[in-house]
């Protein structure tokens, strides 16, 4: 349950950002890149569960992708600045 809510928090981070830059104009190139980068995620995820639910059984699994998402984050919460009443011109 906890992984569940930790990867929507994270995908609907992401998307709202995706939303943001698509309306201020940016290169699609930078799109390109966010997009490809959730393809590749997710393509890690899809290979990588059966092997994990092999070796350390459903709870193992999702548990690390747990871990995983909570570490990104400690790492969100710590080196991403705050953008709130800000403009995208002036980050």
């Amino acid at each position: 349950m906890s992984y569940q809510a930790l990867i929507r928090i994270r995908f609907s981070t992401i998307n709202s950002a995706n939303n943001i830059i698509s309306y201020a104009n940016y290169d699609a190139a930078a799109l390109a890149v966010d997009a490809s980068a959730q393809w590749i995620a997710n393509f890690a995820i899809t290979m990588t569960f059966p092997i994990m639910l092999a070796n350390i059984g459903l709870a193992g699994a999702y548990g690390f992708y747990a871990l995983s998402a909570l570490i990104s984050l400690f790492f969100v919460v710590k080196y991403i600045k705050e953008t709130r009443g800000k403009t995208l011109e002036s980050m």
